[in-house]
C-alpha cells in the first residue's frame, strides 16, 4: 500500500491542502470497514471469478476518478469507491484461492503468495514514483485505469472460455454435509 501513500502525498501537494491526506485515509478506511460488513452478504453464492472481475472494473473507475487530481471531491469520492472495491476484491480473491488450492498446499501457497506480494509492492512503488515524475499523476492514473480494464476484460474472457464457476460453500449445504449420517 506504499503506492497509495505516494499518490496521497501527490494529491495533497497538487491541491496545497495537507489536511487532504487525513480526509483521504479516513474516508478510504471507513468505506473499507462499511463495505466489508456487507461483502459476505452481497457476494453470497455468486460466482467468485465473475465477482472479482467485476471489482477490477470498479478499481478502474476509481483510478479514472482519481485522475481529476485537482478536485478534492473527485479524489475523495474515488478513494471511497476504491475502499469499497478493496473490501470486496481481496476477500473474494482469498476465498477463491482457499477453494481452489488443495488444503495440504495452502500453507505453502499463501506463504509464497505473501513473498511475491512483497516483491511486487516494491516494484509497484518504484514504478509509481517513476511514472509520477515522468508522466504526471493524471496520465499515470488514466493509464492504470486502462490497464485495469484490459486486465479485467482478459480475465472475464478467460473465465467465460474455460467456464470458470467457483462458488463459496455455506454451512448447511450439501457441500459441507458429512458423507454418512449416523443416528
Amino acid at each position: 500500500m506504499d503506492q497509495s501513500n505516494l499518490l496521497v502525498l501527490k494529491f495533497s501537494e497538487i491541491q496545497h491542502k495537507p489536511e487532504l491526506m487525513g480526509w483521504i485515509y479516513s474516508l478510504e478506511g471507513t468505506s473499507i470497514l462499511i463495505a466489508g460488513l456487507f461483502a459476505k452478504r452481497v457476494i453470497g453464492v455468486r460466482n467468485l471469478v465473475t465477482s472479482s472481475t467485476l471489482f477490477m472494473f470498479v478499481f478502474a473507475l476509481a483510478y479514472a476518478g482519481m485522475s481529476f487530481s485537482e478536485s478534492s471531491v473527485a479524489v475523495l469520492g474515488s478513494y471511497v469507491v476504491f475502499g469499497c472495491a478493496v473490501a470486496y476484491f481481496f476477500p473474494i480473491l482469498t476465498t477463491l484461492f482457499q477453494i481452489k488450492v488443495p488444503k495440504e498446499s495452502q500453507g505453502r501457497f499463501f506463504s509464497l503468495r505473501g513473498m511475491q506480494d512483497r516483491i511486487k509492492f516494491q516494484f509497484a512503488l518504484l514504478a509509481t514514483g517513476a511514472c509520477l515524475d515522468w508522466i504526471g499523476i493524471s496520465s499515470y492514473l488514466l493509464a492504470l485505469a486502462v490497464l485495469t480494464v484490459l486486465s479485467g476484460m482478459a480475465t472475464w474472457l478467460m473465465a467465460k472460455r474455460h467456464a470458470m464457476d467457483v462458488r463459496q460453500p455455506f454451512a448447511g449445504t450439501e457441500l459441507d454435509a458429512p458423507d454418512s449420517v449416523s443416528l
